[in-house]
């Protein structure tokens, strides 16, 4: 009989609420922002959001590298800290290292729950990454909501988070199983395999821009101010909703070849927005994406191997994207305006979609061979 006590159960419910704690962080920090600015001046408005994408870099490499063994419990302290100090903070001299404290537990719970979820579900490890992704969602779509019931002041709902981090810490309980694949050193580097990476590079690329850029591009197409935040809403349940699919679907289908699927999903739903289709185009984009971190991350562990170290790649990868992507896009979009956005996104989409599917196959066949020390279940 299945109960609370059992491990997949605890995993599920706690893996879920870290990553609604984290889902809820990057919109609550575009909320904040002019908040803490009016309240404190314009000194480190621009610093925040740099110093928590340092933290989670920090928490990842520190994890790929074996510094620090991350844990489901040091993430969540981490995540309790940051949104404390977030929510108490007097002024920018807290709530910086309040930033990168929330930030090394955001990077910490993304690798350790995707991990966790990946291995310790058995058959169903892969949907349930998709699963786990999706419920990123939930914290993205109720913080707003959150902050408005709170007035318009960020404090309680940091406090807010703090407190569902600290009535799940107890609750948190160490993995079914101690992986016996942490070595001492360098983790395996070698053989071309972390060359999947740029991957997930375009795919945080597509994410990025799309979030971040893809309003003001449907805003310079002619579309209302109201209708975009519709579509935006759009965007994000398709999101949502692919990623819950993935539940149902990842088991049936290699991951890679899900992957690519989302590349070419993206690149004809940009291409309709291109073509004059720009609401249609640009909620079906969001499938597309959603779609991509998952399967590529259930794809890039048969590939990386066993060393558990190697869980974090995948995240690196994406940052790298996520930093790097906006960027560089931001010259050209100011250059040519941003609807140029839809069918540059929609070219290199389907460039790496058609480069996935052309390198499976060597890909695969890399990970297969004799260079591979992974050890047997």
């Amino acid at each position: 009989m299945t109960s609370f006590e059992s491990t997949p159960l605890r995993l599920l419910v706690t893996g879920g609420l870290g990553f609604i704690l984290i889902g809820a962080l990057p919109g609550l920090y575009g909320l904040a922002l002019p908040v803490w600015t009016e309240a404190h001046g314009a000194g480190g408005a621009g610093l925040v959001i740099g110093i928590h994408g340092l933290g989670c870099t920090i928490a990842v490499v520190s994890g790929l590298f074996g510094i620090v063994r991350l844990t489901l419990r040091l993430s969540f302290a981490l995540i309790l800290a940051g949104a404390l100090g977030l929510g108490l903070a007097p002024g920018w001299g807290g709530i910086l290292p309040a930033a990168l404290v929330t930030g090394l537990g955001y990077g910490a719970i993304s690798v350790v729950v995707n991990r966790r979820f990946l291995t310790e579900f058995g058959a169903r490890g892969p949907g349930m990454v998709g699963l786990v992704n999706a419920i990123y969602g939930i914290g993205a779509i109720a913080a707003p909501p959150a902050l408005l019931l709170a007035g318009g002041r960020p404090a309680p709902v940091y406090l807010g988070l703090a407190v569902l981090a600290l009535v799940t810490l107890p609750f948190v309980r160490p993995a079914l199983r101690r992986a016996a694949t942490v070595r001492p050193g360098l983790p395996p580097l070698h053989a071309g395999r972390m060359s999947i990476l740029a991957f997930i590079f375009v795919s945080a690329v597509l994410e990025t821009g799309l979030s971040g850029y893809g309003p003001t591009a449907l805003l310079g197409l002619g579309l209302g101010a109201e209708r975009v935040a519709l579509l935006t809403s759009g965007f994000f349940v398709a999101f949502l909703a692919a990623r819950l699919m993935l539940y149902w679907v990842a088991h049936h289908l290699r991951p890679e070849h899900l992957m690519a699927a989302g590349f070419l999903i993206t690149a004809f739903a940009l291409g309709l927005a291109a073509a004059g289709q720009p609401e249609a185009g640009f909620i079906a984009a969001g499938a597309g994406v959603g779609i991509q971190f998952p399967a590529f991350y259930v794809w890039a562990m048969h590939v990386l191997g066993g060393d558990e170290r190697m869980s974090s790649a995948p995240l690196l990868g994406g940052l790298a994207g996520a930093t790097i992507g906006p960027l560089a896009l931001a010259p050209v979009l100011a250059a040519a305006g941003g609807p140029v956005l839809f069918p540059l996104l929609a070219g290199l989409s389907l460039l790496a979609g058609l480069a996935l599917l052309a390198t499976s196959r060597r890909i695969g066949a890399i990970a297969a061979g004799p260079l591979d020390k992974r050890p047997a279940a």
